[in-house]
């Protein structure tokens, strides 16, 4: 029978990361707190976006020698590239949003003093509400997408 060393560490990572697993316990405030620091993130994230694609925009308009319109054009790819890194960063936190506002219903209190309302600022609500229209949208997108299949697989079936 052979034995071998595990040279690769896999296995002393594996038993730190089952050492190191305590596990916080999330309440209702805690989550309300999580959610604005997510939505403030979301809002200085999209804000940022639309500035690198007005800087895209205006430096595309800009181009006087060849050279000068090269180094611009790299300029505009970077510029792209950091565009789509700041969405998907965006997108993951708009999941993180979700997570925590279903998390949120599920934890709240049924007869608390607190409001949601009053945790919130008239920006944050606009954009709790139009993230809710959004989750709405896309369960009844799914929801339409789903009734499609079966009535194509229906017609086929009746068609055979």
């Amino acid at each position: 029978m052979m034995f071998f060393f595990d040279r690769t560490g896999r296995i002393e990572k594996r038993n730190q990361m089952k050492k190191k697993a305590p596990h916080q316990v999330e309440t209702y405030e805690t989550l309300v707190a999580k959610q604005k620091i997510v939505l403030s993130q979301i809002k200085s994230l999209e804000e940022d976006i639309t500035q690198l694609e007005k800087i895209t925009a205006d430096s595309i308009q800009q181009s006087n020698d060849d050279l000068d319109s090269f180094m611009i054009q790299l300029n505009i790819t970077l510029q792209k590239e950091k565009i789509v890194r700041k969405k998907k960063l965006s997108v993951e936190f708009k999941n993180d949003y979700e997570r925590l506002f279903s998390l949120g219903k599920l934890v709240k209190p049924a007869l608390s003093g607190l409001s949601d309302a009053s945790n919130f600022t008239e920006n944050q609500l606009k954009l709790i509400s139009q993230f809710e229209q959004e989750l709405k949208k896309k369960k009844s997108d799914t929801d339409n997408d789903t009734r499609d299949r079966t009535a194509e697989k229906n017609n086929k079936s009746t068609n055979k």
